[in-house]
């Protein structure tokens, strides 16, 4: 055996013995336990990270990746066979969740897979066959609870099924222990929008909410009830409920939504809204320079950015990190016991919620919230 053969079957053995993460032997330690060059075991650890076996970092070291060559697929299940087509921007959340996907699993070590379910694009008429190519054990992604109608034949199947939501996994009550759950921590980003408000010292905000309730459950949004639990620790002396101005999509126009704020603002005290929904912030727009109000001098806006739709207003906002997410569908492809894993929001441009800046987008940096600050650990699993 040559010395390069030698020293990949040593590391191919610690390998195996390793879980995802771990940290390898550094090129210096490996020079002298096998009296070679550094050149030599640079080349066989660069030939095990192209095999997506072990990954590096630049200073820190080489870690285990925890994935084989002969991986499994991760498959991402889509409503029907055109949907990738047809979204607006390949910076929509499917386009980008799979983009990452690709970087973070070195591209074609662990194969990412789209499995439409439905030839008619409705959650009620699923075309159970379209899984079939989904093996026993394999794992498959499902982002939101639009696929629920799959979930026994997965379950029976015992796929790995990565559940991705907002809901804390109440859609899914009853057989939660059957999924990997990765959780969009939205009630703690609507809590921590209040706070920003408070902070920023606005002092008599409101919620544009779009009117929702679980199916499963009849739960409220999880927005709703972040906005209620931090409006109660943060403006005792305000009602959450009044405070809100609700949008019924199913049954009002937007334009209807704007008249709804125009005449909130028109009769209650407001400095402040924080906006469901980035489609809303045009008929909010609307509502304000109908009635000569500007932002945030007047009325400071927030808005959660939602996949279709980018904030540009002088409003902040916040979104869930596409990257994480994926970086969190990766380990959790690692991992074989349930799992439960929360996302935190990142804020922005929070200083268009004072009246002290200029033209322009502001250049703010990223500010990460901490999952869960106002104690809503009674609403998760």
């Amino acid at each position: 055996m040559t010395k390069n053969e030698i020293i990949r079957k040593a590391l191919m053995e610690r390998i195996s013995k390793c879980s995802a993460g771990d940290k390898l032997p550094g090129e210096v330690e490996l020079c002298e336990e096998f009296s070679v060059s550094r050149m030599t075991v640079n080349k066989v650890i660069t030939k095990l990270a192209e095999e997506g076996l072990v990954y590096r970092h630049k200073k820190v070291g080489t870690f285990v990746s925890g994935v084989k060559q002969s991986a499994s697929p991760i498959h991402i299940l889509i409503p029907y066979p055109g949907f990738m087509e047809e979204l607006k921007t390949i910076s929509s959340t499917y386009w980008r969740l799979i983009n990452c996907l690709h970087t973070i699993t070195f591209g074609k070590v662990v194969p990412v897979i789209l499995v439409p379910i439905s030839k008619t694009n409705d959650e009620n008429d699923i075309d159970l066959s379209s899984l079939e190519i989904i093996k026993p054990g394999e794992t498959v992604v499902c982002v939101g609870v639009w696929y629920r109608k799959t979930f026994p034949w997965l379950i029976q199947r015992q796929c790995k099924i990565i559940y991705i939501n907002n809901q804390v996994a109440e859609d899914i009550l009853g057989s939660a222990d059957k999924f990997h759950c990765i959780t969009l921590d939205a009630r703690q980003a609507a809590a921590d929008v209040v706070r920003y408000l408070k902070e920023s010292g606005r002092r008599y905000p409101a919620f544009v909410s779009l009117s929702y309730n679980n199916k499963s459950t009849k739960l409220s949004h999880p927005f709703v009830d972040g906005w209620s639990r931090g409006m109660g620790l943060l403006y005792g002396g305000l009602n959450s409920e009044r405070c809100q101005i609700k949008y019924y999509p199913e049954e009002e126009s937007l334009d209807f939504l704007s008249g709804k704020i125009k005449n909130y603002i028109q009769n209650n005290k407001c400095d402040a809204l924080f906006v469901s929904n980035a489609d809303f912030l045009d008929p909010v727009w609307k509502a304000m320079n109908e009635l000569g109000l500007k932002a945030p001098d007047n009325i400071a806006l927030f808005s959660y950015q939602n996949e279709w739709q980018n904030v540009d207003y002088p409003a902040a906002y916040f979104n869930f990190s596409i990257f994480q997410i994926a970086r969190e569908i990766f380990n959790t492809y690692n991992e074989s016991n349930p799992q439960n894993k929360f996302i935190c929001a990142e804020f922005h441009c929070l200083e268009y919620l004072n009246g002290n800046i200029g033209n322009g987008r502001s250049k703010s940096s990223v500010r990460k919230t901490e999952s869960r600050n106002f104690a809503l650990e009674m609403t998760h699993i």
